[in-house]
């Protein structure tokens, strides 16, 4: 694994919410022409909890057609049981995959020994060549518990974290322990917007969708911070902030297929029609996005 931004691809879908495979192409293109050191594809904002193993699979094999090549791949494996989580490693690890992002189980509430016991079972079943990168969403699945952190890191096939909870608080115990017990586990933020504070605890990177559609400029905060010109990274910051917070006008994960048209990527057509989705909305949301992407890319 290495350091750096990694960028999480959108799922695209048609009108009927089939998978849109030629727009997805496209997308993926787009996205393997940039910067990034990599792509999670079925992240959150991929949206795998929408599709079954079938389309989960269509999509992990686009990846690897296109990008494989070209940059490091993570597969996402999350999926409500044990048996579902393991099919999909093992299709990865067929196609080429190296490395895989799972959360703890989801829906049902799950005690902390749960947490642990679940990754050490997948650890255990996991085909050899994947490499486990556990997913810290804890708006979504519960939190990877603190006080079995030493334990986790004890596992040698799982090599990181994803910590996509913006509990800068959190972050920093996690990276206590790493620093303490394993220096060489990658933790990555999901949150663009404290992918600076993230920085001076020790991650190695950022996760997200952002990184590949600001790819230039997350990767200039990234070299600005280690170059110690912690005005541009901050100021580079600062933006990512505004641009995250006019996101959150919209819900997620549709605020980001919408992003990706501003861009002038096509990343399917919307899925679900939230109340506030009307034309004059939305000509207003986008009008304001258009000028704030503005702003980023210039700064």
């Amino acid at each position: 694994m290495e350091r750096g931004i990694y960028g999480v691809t959108l799922t695209t879908f048609d009108s009927d919410g089939q998978l849109n495979m030629e727009a997805l192409y496209q997308e993926l293109i787009y996205c393997r022409d940039t910067s990034v050191k990599g792509l999670l594809m079925c992240g959150s904002t991929g949206e795998f909890i929408y599709m079954n193993a079938e389309q989960q699979k269509q999509v992990l094999a686009a990846g690897m057609e296109v990008a494989g090549k070209n940059k490091i791949l993570i597969g996402g494996a999350s999926a409500p049981t044990e048996e579902s989580v393991l099919n999909l490693l093992k299709y990865m690890d067929k196609i080429g995959y190296q490395y895989a992002l799972i959360c703890p189980p989801y829906y049902f509430p799950q005690t902390p020994e749960n947490v642990l016991d679940f990754y050490r079972t997948i650890s255990k079943k996991a085909p050899p060549r994947i490499k486990i990168l556990m997913y810290n969403i804890p708006f979504c699945a519960p939190e990877i518990p603190l006080q079995y952190m030493e334990e986790l890191l004890a596992i040698p096939n799982i090599i990181g974290l994803k910590d996509s909870s913006g509990n800068i608080l959190y972050l920093s115990k996690v990276m206590g322990v790493v620093k303490d017990k394993r220096p060489d586990f990658h933790v990555f933020t999901g949150q663009d917007a404290c992918f600076l504070p993230a920085l001076t605890l020790g991650v190695s990177g950022c996760i997200s969708a952002l990184s590949w559609m600001f790819d230039k400029e997350e990767n200039e905060l990234l070299e600005s911070y280690h170059q110690r010109n912690l005005e541009r990274a901050s100021e580079i910051q600062m933006n990512i902030i505004q641009l995250v917070r006019h996101l959150d006008g919209i819900s997620f994960p549709e605020n980001y297929r919408i992003l990706s048209k501003v861009i002038g990527v096509d990343s399917g057509e919307i899925q679900r029609h939230f109340y506030n989705l009307n034309d004059v909305f939305c000509y207003q949301w986008i009008e304001q996005m258009t000028i704030l992407v503005q702003k980023l890319r210039m700064s």
